[in-house]
């Protein structure tokens, strides 16, 4: 436990291959010597139905420093990121409420690992990723096909040593949590981590770095700055061509293009997005035949690329999907219910927004009852609804809706989640519809600051935000200013 955050320690991260008599029996004397303290918050418990502990500070410092002293801190930290590995297996939202439990405790074991000390050449690794950043070249070491080999310090990195390895995976799998948190500065982070870690230990043409590569290009583009775009198109590049050597079908070669094709989205690059995603299609098409989940997905993907360059082919494409999952899956599986709300969003974008309201209004509705109203893709329904409604001109059910989502997603996100502020900026943006300005400038004076510490200072997001803000600003200033002339009139000559 004490490798381990000490406040909030889940009983499953303890008992972790150990009799449960045994455990019952440690953990009962630790809280008779006050050593530990069970969790007084009761509604946290039974939401996770198992209980937490608090170890005592005094304790904590006192067990690290005796376990350094017996040279046995390397291998509990170890240990532990094994079995957090294991705990952590699934990442999805619907498991949220159980990996979050254990982030707190899997950030404290990499923080603490000592990770330069297996893999002297890590922080060169670090710098040359990070320089890469704001260069359109290739990252130096990668240039190699041996690096690892040449770089290699006995003793300290080899397949057949699991420690590098397993911080490598718990990385990977930490990148995946803050991610899906909306905290991509963290998930970029680690996801980093990971890859410099299994490209020093494994090389640069082994699948594990490739899918880390593949996590970075992911994570860049979440990121959605100029910058961090540039560097997820060469990265991705580089995924491309590195996982074309296992073959044209792999399913790492497909992950790397899809990644890609995303990338080139963001940057409006549509046709060469468009090419990539063909390509996936054509080889889901090929192993998995027409109707399974992959060659829909990609389908989808398809879609969304070439809804810039030929809507009506998108639109098609999103009315098959929808259908051919509905057929196969059923109407309210939440598959079906996401493709129709890509084609909702399609007809919104071709200009026939009634068919676009009336669509998300009958997919909001089967979210609420198959999901929640606190699940992302449900809150998204809403605020697209939302976006619809101002569209047609009812500002007054979109001010609900946009209202109503907030709260959700302060709730069910955070405050800042990048979902949260991209709806509190939709309400700003229905206020100035409206001329409202003194709320919308409350709003975006909001936001402006939040986007700043979130997103970055230069994020296209922020620069827009920050615009309607001085914008509202201006307005608010003239709407004070008497004219100088009354009523508008024009005065008479002499």
């Amino acid at each position: 436990m004490c490798v381990l955050d000490p406040q909030g320690v889940p009983e499953t991260l303890v008992n972790f291959g150990i009799n449960s008599i045994d455990v019952t029996i440690a953990l009962g004397t630790l809280q008779a010597f006050s050593l530990i303290s069970s969790r007084t918050d009761e509604t946290l418990q039974i939401r996770r139905n198992e209980r937490t502990f608090d170890i005592h500070r005094l304790v904590f410092l006192a067990m690290r420093s005796w376990l350094a002293s017996e040279m046995m801190l390397v291998p509990r930290t170890v240990q532990a990121t094994k079995i957090m590995n294991s705990r952590l297996s699934r990442v999805t939202w619907e498991t949220k409420l159980t990996w979050s439990a254990y982030l707190p405790h899997a950030t404290k074991l990499l923080h603490e690992s000592r990770v330069e000390d297996l893999l002297p050449g890590r922080a060169y690794m670090k710098r040359a990723l990070r320089v890469a950043k704001y260069e359109d070249r290739i990252i130096e070491p990668l240039a190699s096909e041996n690096f690892a080999d040449s770089h290699y310090t006995p003793g300290h990195s080899t397949d057949k040593d699991p420690c590098p390895a397993c911080f490598a995976s718990l990385h990977y799998k930490v990148s995946e949590c803050f991610g899906l948190d909306g905290n991509y500065a963290l998930a970029l982070s680690h996801a980093e981590e990971a890859f410099v870690i299994r490209t020093f230990t494994l090389g640069t043409c082994h699948v594990d770095t490739i899918s880390s590569m593949i996590q970075v290009v992911q994570r860049l583009t979440e990121e959605g700055g100029y910058l961090a775009l540039k560097s997820a198109a060469v990265l991705g590049n580089q995924a491309v061509t590195q996982s074309l050597k296992f073959g044209e079908d792999h399913f790492l070669h497909l992950e790397s293009m899809l990644a890609l094709s995303s990338n080139f989205c963001k940057q409006r690059q549509y046709k060469s997005a468009r090419d990539l995603a063909e390509k996936v299609l054509s080889s889901h098409s090929r192993l998995y035949g027409p109707s399974d989940a992959r060659t829909w997905e990609s389908m989808s993907n398809l879609a969304t690329t070439n809804a810039y360059l030929q809507p009506d082919e998108a639109l098609d494409l999103f009315q098959k999907v929808a259908e051919m999952r509905a057929e196969f899956l059923g109407p309210d599986h939440p598959q079906t219910l996401l493709s129709i709300t890509n084609l909702a969003a399609m007809y919104s974008k071709i200009g026939d927004r009634g068919t676009a309201a009336t669509l998300q209004v009958k997919t909001l509705a089967a979210r609420r009852k198959v999901t929640g109203d606190k699940h992302p893709e449900t809150m998204r329904c809403m605020a697209n609804l939302a976006t619809t409604c101002t569209a047609l001109g009812a500002f007054r059910k979109a001010e609900k809706l946009y209202k109503e989502v907030l709260v959700l997603q302060q709730e069910g996100l955070a405050p800042l989640h990048p979902d949260t502020l991209t709806s509190m900026a939709n309400l700003g943006r229905l206020y100035m519809k409206e001329q409202r300005w003194q709320e919308a400038r409350e709003i975006f004076g909001k936001v402006v600051p939040w986007s700043k510490e979130k997103l970055g200072e230069i994020h296209p997001d922020t620069i827009k935000r920050d615009v309607k803000l001085q914008i509202c600003i201006n307005e608010c200033i003239d709407s004070r200013t008497p004219n100088s002339i009354p009523n508008g009139s024009i005065p008479s000559g002499s």
